[in-house]
Parts: structure tokens; sequence; C-alpha cells
């Protein structure tokens, strides 16, 4: 099997500096609108969401009918070896600028964890990296920049930010007050993944309402192809099982 290439990752896109507001809300749509798909087949929580577990498809060099060229980015969620394992195995945590208070905690339900992670990944997108702990995200972790000492390496740091987040303050006001829903350590008032989707579709229809249409043409045609996927089955499935029955055990 031959595995796919994709451009890049979303830790690739935010090194290269700050992205346009309304390119940053397209991909965490996207990436919301998964997380729901997901969440309705029964995975309550990847636990391990971070920019490096999401990967691009630049779709520039696509061309429409027409000859325009597709004004996004298609996002794509990797690495589901720690989805549910805090209901399977046991083991709630994930990747610590990332995790909710209730991955410290050993909560019973990481059901909204997700969401507190992208709205981590928004603000590292709207400013080049910066965690909304106030650092570089990768000056701090995996491994602390000497300059940086070695406080970062504790859990305690992480947690105690996670528990009480302070206020996010950008420039724009919309984005901020979404980011602080997404970072709300009560989990009942946390945006849910359907809520972020809409609240950033609506920012989106306010500032760029022909992307906005477009995204939603988007999204909308890869449900279909997923309720299809689910429907016919993979289309090598039944290959696969001729190739095992034919096998010779002798």
């Amino acid at each position: 099997m031959i595995a796919q290439k994709w451009d890049l990752t979303l830790r690739d896109l935010i090194a290269e500096g700050p992205v346009k507001a309304t390119d940053a809300a397209v991909l965490i749509v996207q990436v919301a609108h998964a997380l729901a798909y997901c969440s309705a087949r029964g995975l309550v929580a990847h636990q391990d969401l971070k920019p490096e577990n999401i990967f691009l498809d630049r779709l520039e060099r696509f061309r429409g009918p027409d000859g325009s060229k597709p004004p996004m980015t298609r996002a794509l969620i990797a690495d589901f070896g720690m989805a549910n394992a805090y209901s399977v195995f046991d083991k709630p945590h994930g990747s610590r600028p990332y995790m909710a208070p209730e991955q410290y905690d050993g909560s019973d339900s990481l059901v909204k964890s997700d969401i507190f992670a992208l709205g981590v990944i928004l603000h590292e997108l709207l400013t080049g990296g910066i965690h909304p702990i106030g650092e570089v995200t990768t000056d701090v972790w995996p491994h602390a920049l000497s300059s940086k000492g070695k406080k970062w390496s504790h859990e305690d740091v992480w947690k105690k930010w996670a528990r009480h987040p302070p206020s996010v303050e950008l420039a724009d006001d919309i984005l901020s007050g979404i980011i602080n829903k997404c970072l709300d350590a009560e989990v009942s008032t946390r945006h849910t993944a359907t809520s972020l989707e809409v609240s950033l579709l609506r920012y989106l229809e306010t500032n760029d309402r022909d992307l906005n249409t477009y995204l939603i043409a988007v999204l909308s045609y890869f449900d279909e192809l997923a309720s299809s996927g689910e429907t016919g089955g993979w289309p090598y499935y039944e290959h696969l099982l001729e190739q095992v029955n034919s096998f010779d055990y002798s």
C-alpha cells in the first residue's frame, strides 16, 4: 500500500507566520466538522489533537471549471492512536500544551477535551505559534530551549494554566471570544464541535461571504463522500477477502 504524502502539517503552516484570520477559521471549521463526524460514530476524544496531527493539502494547484483557484487549504486529522484511550485503557493524557483540565484530573468523560486543544491551535494560527500561556509553543515543548529554563518539562506548569487560563485578548474581539469559549475550564460552558463550527461560519459569512459559501459546499461534498463510503464499504475489502480465502494454509 502506498501512503499519501501530504503537503505539510499545521505546525509547518504555523511556522510560516501568522495565518490570515479567515484562513485560520476555514481550517478550524474543517477540523471541528471532522470531530463532530467522528463523535457521532463513537470517537469521544482524539486525545492528542495538536498541529503535528493535522495534515494539510494546499489546493492552489487545482483549478475550478472557470479557471479559478480554490480559496482554501484542506485539513485532515491524523494519528488516532490515543483515541478514547481514557475509557479503554484509563489513560486520559495527551500532549501537555493542548490538554484540557479534565485530562489532568482523570475525568470519566473527555467529550470536549479536543475543543480545548482547538482553542490553543486557533490562537497559534493567529499569532504565529504563540501558545495562550504566553510562549511560542515550540520554544518550550516538547524540549524547551536552554534559555527558557527547565520548568516547562514539569506537568504542574501546564496543569495550572489549563485549570485557570487567563482571558485571551487579540486584535479581533470575535475570534478572541471564540478562543476563550474553547478554553473555558468549565466543560459545560465550553464550545462543542458543532457550536464552534457554527460560530466560525458566522464569522466567515461576515468577513468573506464567498469563502463561507465555498467552504459549506466543500463540507457538504465530503459529507456525501463519507456517507457513500459507509454504505458502499471499502472498495478493496471484497478483493482482500478473496485473497485470504484462497490462501493455502497447508
